[in-house]
């Protein structure tokens, strides 16, 4: 018996392919369907940033400076394997304005959680979520774990529950990455923190966006911003 005759090889024409069109939480920055990283050296603010957007996803109609495509409250899961779901991730999104009975989280109690979780998809569907975000991602691989084979099954995921998903990594992962959001700070004011694309497969890359992370005054967003050379 043939390989092809056991179905080991499928060969298919794209004539059978049906296009569309990407679906975009916040273009062309993080798209629904599909795997974004947000990459960047600790303490830059990539969890805070994270929140945020998903603090103004849970409301609705986005913000003049993040424009999230959609303008009705949608669902999220918040999975954090770092920081305390009591004492800083709620904290956090109760600062950020977040209509928290929207944004969920999976009980790892017994078991941790991994890429390849079933427990993932599982969520998704239950909770009809729009944004799953995974921080961070070196908390979610086992140690003899393939990467990229992990991103793919992700991005199945993400495509067949036509939900945006979120990893944070402190690692360069751009060669694995399809779409990449790095988040630095600016040299000579630290406080400001700007959004660039150094990859995206999916739409032109966006013109870099800051926001100001501060003791003081928290988290706000900047908007565009010209000088991006000036990142470190």
């Amino acid at each position: 018996m043939s390989l092809e005759t056991q179905g080991a090889t499928k060969i298919r024409s794209y004539s059978e392919i049906s296009t569309k069109q990407i679906d975009w939480l916040w273009y062309p920055y993080i798209a629904y369907g599909k795997v974004t990283v947000i990459q960047g050296g600790p303490g830059v603010g990539k969890t805070t940033f994270a929140l945020n957007i998903a603090a103004l996803l849970s409301k609705g109609g986005g913000h003049s400076e993040c424009a999230c495509e959609s303008r009705e409250p949608q669902n999220i899961i918040y999975q954090s394997a770092e920081n305390g779901f009591a004492d800083t991730i709620k904290p956090r999104l109760q600062s950020a304005g977040a209509d928290c009975s929207r944004i969920s989280f999976i009980s790892d109690k017994y078991y941790p959680l991994t890429l390849d979780d079933e427990r993932l998809e599982a969520a998704i569907r239950k909770c009809g979520a729009k944004l799953l975000v995974l921080d961070s991602l070196e908390s979610f691989i086992g140690a003899d774990a393939d990467l990229r084979v992990l991103l793919k099954q992700l991005g199945r995921i993400a495509e067949g529950a036509d939900c945006a998903v979120v990893v944070i990594s402190t690692n360069n992962i751009t060669d694995v990455a399809r779409n990449v959001i790095q988040v630095s700070r600016l040299r000579g004011n630290p406080e400001i923190r700007v959004i660039s694309q150094p990859k995206n497969t999916l739409a032109p890359e966006g013109c870099p966006v800051a926001f100001e992370l501060s003791e003081t005054e928290g988290f706000r967003w900047i908007g565009s911003y010209d000088n991006w050379k000036l990142v470190q």
